[in-house]
This record gives structure tokens, sequence and C-alpha cells, in this order.
């Protein structure tokens, strides 16, 4: 097997494989784990199986087999969806930013270990002559955001030497003009602190006042800022109580944008296993405008379920249900989210702001 097309496996291994690398533990290992305090008899709920996922975060990598939560949490708010036409047949994940008031950049995954960039017009087609095929190399679901110095840089988890589990985040300049909208290949760079040696994966990028912070985990809200020299560290941490009625860790998804009260808009997904399938279901919240940028409101339904993945998986047959936001531009009243469909397409869904705000309810610190 060449060395692209195994690290590919290694990533799917490592996040959704169930076919091929989870198992359900017979009763003999559940019994042993139960009676050396590995595993609480108490939580499993009836009828629920124990799947053993590779990737997960769980302290014993265990992840019960759930039913899927009631009609009242899974629901679709109402968006304008497009398809964008990309020449790459399955890909998928695009980040996305605003180029000027008619064009946006994006950058999109064509296989599960590069990136391609181009510019789109405001109604989202590919600008002719516009494709760049990034060098960057085993790399995933690139985030975009502008720099006070309108440098365009592109944030993005990094396998290397082929070990995923030790799969951490590093950044590149991909513009160095924003008047241009030229693609350029930057030097890249790391952003996880070389200290952090767990798995390091969805971080996300805002700008407050002129000044790059990445949130590395939403409950509790991780907060790290970016200087000058593009170097990495932690200076904010706060927790919260979720409302989300998915008992699983809420990972990161797009930028945050900044609404006119000052606050921003942040996005996140939890992770479930339901019929032998990841399911992917996609929350919004709202955190603080100011440091130490606290949560303030959080979703406790969906604008965008797991359920609403409509594209044949190009590549992840029987293992998926998910849709996966990337990249999000707000234009006044209006949320534009980049997301890929089962890993297979890209598209775009348009929001009205206040319809994503009336999923959230306030939360308690």
């Amino acid at each position: 097997m060449d060395k692209k097309k195994d690290v590919a496996s290694r990533r799917r291994a490592a996040v959704i494989n169930l076919n091929s690398l989870n198992k359900i533990i017979n009763e003999g290992d559940m019994a042993s784990r139960i009676k050396n305090n590995l595993l609480a008899s108490s939580s499993l709920g009836s009828g629920q199986k124990i799947v053993k996922s590779i990737g997960g975060r769980n302290k014993n990598n265990i992840v019960p087999e759930k039913p899927r939560p009631d009609k009242d949490f899974l629901t679709t708010v109402n968006a304008k969806f497009i398809k964008i036409d990309i020449p790459e047949k399955g890909s998928f994940n695009a980040g996305l930013v605003e180029l000027d008031d008619d064009h946006y950049v994006c950058v999109y995954r064509p296989n599960e270990t590069k990136f391609i960039g181009c510019i789109l017009d405001k109604n989202y087609k590919v600008v002719e002559k516009s494709y760049h095929k990034f060098n960057v190399n085993k790399c995933a679901d690139p985030r975009l955001i502008w720099t006070k110095d309108n440098q365009l840089l592109m944030i993005y988890s990094y396998i290397e030497n082929d070990k995923y589990e030790t799969e951490y985040m590093r950044g590149t300049v991909i513009m160095d003009n924003r008047s241009s909208g030229k693609f350029i290949e930057g030097t890249s760079f790391r952003i996880s602190p070389a200290h952090m040696n767990s798995r390091q994966k969805n971080w996300m990028p805002f700008d407050h006042n002129g000044k790059i912070y990445i949130i590395n985990s939403v409950c509790p809200h991780g907060i790290y800022e970016l200087d000058n020299d593009f170097k990495c560290k932690k200076v904010f941490e706060s927790s919260w109580v979720s409302p989300w009625k998915i008992d699983a860790h809420l990972r990161g998804n797009t930028n945050a944008v900044r609404l006119d009260d000052g606050n921003y808009l942040g996005t996140f997904h939890t992770s479930m296993i339901h019929s032998h399938k990841h399911h992917y279901d996609n929350g919004v919240y709202l955190f603080s405008g100011e440091p130490p940028f606290n949560v303030l409101k959080c979703a406790n339904r969906t604008y965008l379920p797991a359920d609403a993945a409509c594209e044949t998986p190009f590549r992840k047959q029987n293992e998926i249900a998910c849709i996966f936001p990337i990249g999000m531009v707000r234009k006044k009243d209006k949320i534009i989210i980049s997301y890929g469909d089962n890993d297979s397409v890209v598209k775009i869904a348009e929001y009205k702001l206040q319809d994503l705000l009336n999923t959230m309810v306030s939360v308690d610190l």
C-alpha cells in the first residue's frame, strides 16, 4: 500500500471505520471490565451494545451503541443549500472566508491527505483558473482567517510520521495580500504546543481586535492566543454546563464570527454510534466578545443533524451519517456555512442569523 492510501486508511480507522476496526466486546470481556472497574454496568441502558471505538475520546475507548434522540432535538433549521461544482469527485470539508463583497476564498479536501484552494463568486461558482493545489500533505479540515496584516492564515490538523494518534495542529499563510487574491505557498508551522502529546483536531480561530485566538475545546471553553510570530499559548479556560442532549464531547467545527452586539457565534458537533454508523450532529453556541470569552448560550437542538446528510458516501459506505461544517461567514443578518456532506460533496448553507440564535438557551457557568 502506498503512503497516501496508508495515511488515509489510518485516519479513517482513528475516527469512523467501524466495519473493519471496531468490534462488539464479548460477554466475557465485558464482565472482566466491570469486575475491574473499567466499565460500570449501571452505565448501560437496556438493549445497548458496547462498541470499541478505536479513535474515541472516551477514557477506555468504550462507546455505547445508542438510540437517536427525539425529533424535538434533531431539527433542521431552514436554509438555502447549494452544492459546489468541483472537478475532483468526492471532495469534501471546505473552509470558507470572505475575500471581498462579491467573492470568497474556499479551501477544500479533494481526498483525505491534500488541500485545493479556489475563488468563488457571489453565487458560489468557481472563478475560472482560480484553482491552486497546495503542497501541504497529510492534512485535514482547513479553517481560514484573515490577520490584521491582511494575510490569510490556514489552520489545519496534520499527521506526522503516519502516527494518527499524535495528530496535531499546524498553520500556513496562503495569501499574503488580500487585494491580490492570489494563493501562495507559505512556510508551515506548528500551532498546538509540542507538550500537548494527545491527538489535537478541530481548533477554531477567531479575530478579536486584530488579534488571532483559537478555540481548542468547546466545553470547557479553552482559548489559545496566536502572537505576531504565530507562536501559540493558552490564555483562558472557563467551565460551563451544556444543555446539549447528546452526552458526548462537544467538538469544534467552523471559525467563529462576531455579531453586532460584540459577542461571537461558534459551532460544534457531537458524534454518536447508531446502527453501527457514526452520526455527526451540529449545534451553535454564543460566547462573550470580551476576554476570557465565557460561553453565554448553547443550542439545545440541532441546526443541521446527521440525518440531513443526503449524498451517497464516496469513500465511507455504511460507516457515517455526516454533516461536517468547516467555514463560516457572516454577511449582515445572513450566516453562510461551508460543509462536507457524507465526506463526499462540498456544500454551502445560507441561514438567517436569528433562526440559528433561536436554537440556543442560556447556560449555567
